[in-house]
């Protein structure tokens, strides 16, 4: 009969050590008007090994896999708000971070994948009444050398560079207490997620895909409706209740032939009655 030849599955360890330094300063130019400046400055030192396989054939289709780096990223932040009047504050927001890279494994052989960074600007307002708040917001966000978990044409989980790409968001949330006691919130948000640069990943066997131009786990649309009652009890103690709908969205699941595939979509409903009562 047939033997069976089992070999061993290529491990690694990755070993990261991380140095931050950071600080932030606010001024105000004007009156009602803040300025944030910050900075954050990392360094990051990597190191990869293979685990169960000789290193010469881990390697063989990176050799710059191996070995030890460093990487030194600064990440700088700023805030401008300025508030007319004291229920009103409108603001813009710029800032950045990133993930170190590492190697990963695919079947026998080890490949290393790069560090990501994200960049995001965001602009917006807030009303806080009396009686209701408000809230209006939109960003971009810049995604470079992306990230991502996929599975390899072996069915194992592997992580690569995907490529970059950019999200476009826009908000609205409100809350309204028009009696004492009942408080209302209704929120929605719209997201337009889009890899605009794919890179070449290569999979040792070749495996049929459908290719998204969305990122991953990046919903197209969520919204909320919700209410929370509270009320004093005649017997003594108090009564309270809350609700709520949830939607989301459709967004894909992750990367590659396996997980590239639609996801969300659904309606999360749920109501909490509570009584508490006062014992002497």
């Amino acid at each position: 009969g047939a033997t069976a030849v089992l070999r061993p599955l290529t491990g690694v360890t990755n070993r990261v050590e991380e140095a931050t330094l950071y600080g932030e300063a606010t001024i105000e130019p004007l009156p009602q008007v803040t300025l944030t400046l910050g900075t954050r400055l990392t360094h990051a030192r990597l190191s990869g090994r293979s685990q169960d396989v000789l290193e010469t054939l881990a390697y063989r289709n990176d050799p710059g896999a191996r070995g030890d780096r460093s990487e030194t990223r600064l990440l700088p932040s700023a805030a401008l708000a300025w508030r007319p009047t004291p229920e009103l504050t409108l603001f813009a927001r710029y800032q950045q971070g990133f993930r170190p890279g590492g190697i990963a494994v695919r079947q026998d052989y080890i490949q290393r994948f790069e560090g990501d960074r994200v960049t995001t600007l965001e602009a917006g307002g807030r009303y806080v009444g009396d009686r209701f708040d408000l809230a209006l917001s939109g960003s971009w966000t810049n995604w470079k050398h992306i990230q991502a978990d996929l599975i390899d044409g072996f069915g194992f989980p592997t992580t690569a560079n995907i490529g970059d790409g950019e999200v476009f968001s826009l908000g609205l949330a409100g809350r309204w207490r028009p009696i004492a006691g009942l408080e209302i919130d209704a929120s929605v948000y719209l997201n337009d997620s889009s890899v605009t640069r794919r890179d070449v990943i290569l999979l040792p066997i070749d495996a049929p895909s459908i290719p998204s131009d969305r990122l991953p786990n990046v919903a197209d649309a969520t919204a909320r409706l919700g209410f929370a009652y509270s009320a004093d009890l005649s017997v003594g103690g108090a009564l309270t209740l809350t609700g709520h709908a949830r939607y989301v969205g459709q967004s894909t699941l992750g990367v590659g032939p396996i997980l590239e595939r639609l996801q969300g979509d659904y309606l999360d409903t749920g109501f909490e009655a509570r009584i508490v009562l006062d014992v002497a």
